[in-house]
């Protein structure tokens, strides 16, 4: 009985020692939870740290990988071993020299949840957090630079978003838009009354002529054609800007002279295809307008860079992305593909295809807006019937002098959008619609038109000249117009596409942008050893499993 107490005390005392060090050890087992998870979060941010750097830097884009085998195995052997080295796994001797508090071992990870660059939720997001990170003043900045607005970074004036009115920049742009309307910024010289005298009167001598109509059969009188018949007499006709002789190779015949004009193809006259590539590249074979831009444009809902994107928004977000990182024939951003934008619209395997398919739409939309203006010109009308009237010959049939005369108006106005697309590549703005001041060709030059020839006549959009009355366009906001008839998926694909190839070309050959990790969801599997070894009692050690992500 002496030594109950002590007994007594003695177990008392080991139930208190169990209950603190059950506390202490369920402390630690939770801690190293925490332990290993930050551990595990630690190694997946050193892994990203490897990251793409030349998709990101060119592209805003990020990505882990892609080539030299950086994929999703190599991915979780490295995260696997930033682990081990960041629990103390690996220098044993090291570890021997320290306590081990937490005792994690046996670890091993496997992969979730992955997910690349190129996934189209993956794709969408980050585009918005590039657009976001340029600043409203950067891109105006870009804009309006002194030097050749063609290289800014975003070329897209139609995207009105972009533009901040009552910005100094932006209303020194209206002041200067508003000089070219009235006329102010005309050399002197050239719009002087004497100057701008005998250019009236160089215009209208060969229209004076042939005014007069027949009053009774609607015909033109018979000195109209003898005055026809002189201009088809001429081999050569002094062209009235700079005195400049042009040779005439059909003999005043419009429909020979086109047929001839036609003949070596579009592309040759507009552009310099020498900077055009016509291989075949392997990556790109991935198999109204002003409206529906003006639909996107207006729909403030549809792009949003805090919530989801509709599908308006994100064929919107895709195209300003586009102008951004891509090259055309008019912007050079050091891309291995110089006209990428030309290839989101058209899909083309080679540069020279992908363009002759602009020219052509620009040209189909440039005609249909210039052959309205050339029906409504009653001068050009009266030349143009002179002339089929002596072209239909010993025939006198009005349906075949109308059907030649309509096609001779044709022929003017696909002519004059060939100036048009001339100018447009050359980077300067036309304008949408034309008037007199405007319109560059005259009557008198239907069968002289050739390669220099539109060279000449373009560069007088070059600083405007007085001849832009209206509202003026460029290039790249003629392929914004033609993205918007664009499908969604065709673009971005084609963008996908672009990116891969451009890399493979520059960097390295082994890129592949489905292997560009953004998004990892890792499970980490390990055990911990209670502090002290019970294992010779029987205890199992529990399996442990956490699971830890990473996005960009």
């Amino acid at each position: 009985m002496k030594g109950a107490i002590t007994v007594f005390m003695t177990l008392l005392f080991g139930m208190i020692l169990s209950l603190v060090l059950v506390t202490i050890e369920n402390v630690r087992f939770l801690t190293g939870e925490s332990y290993a998870r930050l551990s595990a979060k630690g190694a997946l941010y050193a892994v990203f740290g490897e990251y793409n750097r030349e998709l990101y830097e060119d592209y805003g884009l990020f990505g882990y990988g892609g080539y030299s085998q950086k994929n999703q195995d190599e991915l979780s052997r490295n995260i696997e071993r930033q682990l081990q080295t960041a629990l103390g796994q690996q220098d044993k001797a090291a570890s021997s020299a320290n306590i081990d508090l937490y005792r994690i071992h046996d670890i091993s990870c496997t992969i979730a949840d992955i997910k690349s660059v190129a996934d189209r939720e993956e794709l969408y997001r980050q585009i918005k957090l590039y657009l976001a990170s340029e600043t409203v003043e950067d891109v105006l900045d870009r804009l309006f630079t002194k030097g050749d607005s063609t290289n800014s970074k975003v070329g897209v004036d139609s995207l009105r978003d972009l533009f901040r009115e009552g910005t100094t920049v932006w209303s020194k742009s209206l002041e200067q838009t508003e000089k070219y309307e009235k006329g102010e910024m005309d050399d002197p010289e050239k719009t002087s009354p004497k100057k701008k005298k005998q250019s009236d009167k160089a215009d209208s001598q060969f229209a004076g002529e042939n005014r007069r109509f027949d009053g009774e059969g609607g015909q033109f009188a018979e000195a109209n054609k003898q005055s026809v018949r002189k201009t088809e007499s001429y081999g050569n006709v002094m062209d009235g800007d700079d005195g400049m002789a042009t040779q005439d190779h059909a003999n005043g015949d419009p429909l020979e002279s086109f047929c001839d004009l036609m003949r070596d193809g579009i592309l040759q006259l507009v552009c310099d295809t020498e900077k055009l590539s016509g291989e075949d590249q392997q990556a790109k074979s991935i198999g109204q307008a002003a409206g529906l831009l003006k639909e996107l444009l207006s729909t403030k809902e549809s792009f949003n860079l805090q919530g989801n994107l509709t599908p308006a928004g994100q064929k919107l977000l895709l195209m300003r992305y586009a102008f951004c990182v891509f090259s055309c024939y008019t912007t050079d951003r050091n891309r291995s593909t110089r006209c990428g934008l030309e290839y989101l619209i058209e899909g083309k395997e080679n540069e020279k295809d992908c363009m002759l398919g602009i020219v052509n739409r620009m040209l189909l939309l440039r005609t249909m807006i210039n052959y309205a203006y050339v029906n409504a010109d009653e001068q050009l009308k009266a030349e143009s019937l002179a002339t089929a009237t002596v072209i239909a010959g010993a025939t006198g049939l009005p349906p075949v002098i109308q059907a030649i005369n309509q096609t001779i108006l044709l022929i003017l106005a696909v002519e004059e959008s060939l100036i048009d697309i001339t100018a447009l590549l050359c980077g300067y703005k036309v304008p949408l619609f034309k008037q007199h001041a405007s319109f560059q060709m005259r009557y008198s030059e239907i069968c002289m038109v050739s390669k220099s020839f539109l060279r000449k006549k373009a560069e007088i959009y070059k600083k405007g000249g007085g001849v832009i009355t209206g509202k003026a366009m460029s290039y790249m906001q003629y392929l914004g117009m033609l993205m918007a008839l664009t499908a969604e998926k065709s673009m971005r694909e084609r963008a996908i596409s672009l990116i891969e190839t451009d890399l493979r070309e520059r960097y390295n050959q082994t890129f592949c942008i489905d292997q560009c990790i953004d998004l990892a969801k890792v499970k980490v599997v390990y055990r911990q050893s209670l502090f002290w070894s019970m294992s010779q009692l029987g205890v199992v050690q529990e399996q442990r499993q956490l699971e830890v992500m990473y996005q960009y």
